[in-house]
């Protein structure tokens, strides 16, 4: 007779067998080799125009992993089905956020958009105490407004929301001074 601890030992055994064939075969796989070198060209290319885009992922892990469990706890059965209906629907929408992402990365390319470093390197030529400034104060509203709403269902979700208010006046700053700081170089040159 077959005890339920030998069933669940097999079972073990079984998945890590299995997990390890795949792996075998995928790494042999060309089609998968080919996809996950785009995929890191992709995501060069998102991390060249959008260089902070990986803070906000890690945000969103923190708030899966720390913070949600917590607001559908009190819900108990309820707030476990809530759990695995919201969590695949956030993946999704990640997903589809990465693809526009992408996809907004290739067109600053194609454009030949300047990327943020060249921008700042540009602005701290002209106005570095300004920028200086600007981004001490972005850090303290970004850490009141996380502090103001942290009661709302932890620091996951206050994190989100500073990151959410912050970063586009951080980058509309950033193009104001940019632009003047262009306009500078011009003046200078001519």
């Amino acid at each position: 007779m077959i005890n339920t601890k030998e069933i669940v030992a097999l079972g073990f055994a079984a998945f890590w067998v299995l997990l390890i064939l795949f792996i075998v075969f995928a790494s042999n796989n060309k089609k998968l080799k080919n996809l996950a070198k785009q995929n890191v060209k992709d995501q060069e290319l998102v991390n060249k125009h959008y260089p902070f885009l990986f803070i906000f992922h890690i945000i969103i892990c923190i708030f899966l992993i720390v913070d949600f469990p917590g607001l559908v706890e009190p819900y108990g059965v309820n707030g476990l089905k809530m759990l695995l209906v919201v969590v695949p629907l956030i993946a999704l929408i990640l997903w589809k956020v990465n693809k526009t992402i992408i996809e907004k990365a290739k067109q600053r390319e194609i454009a030949g958009y300047r990327h943020r470093d060249e921008k700042i390197k540009l602005i701290k030529r002209f106005y570095p105490r300004t920028f200086g400034m600007s981004q001490s104060a972005m850090g303290g509203l970004a850490g009141i407004f996380g502090m103001s709403y942290s009661d709302l269902g932890g620091i996951g979700i206050a994190l989100i929301l500073a990151v959410l208010v912050v970063t586009p006046v951080d980058n509309w700053l950033l193009q104001k001074l940019y632009e003047k700081s262009k306009l500078k170089n011009k003046q200078q040159h001519e």
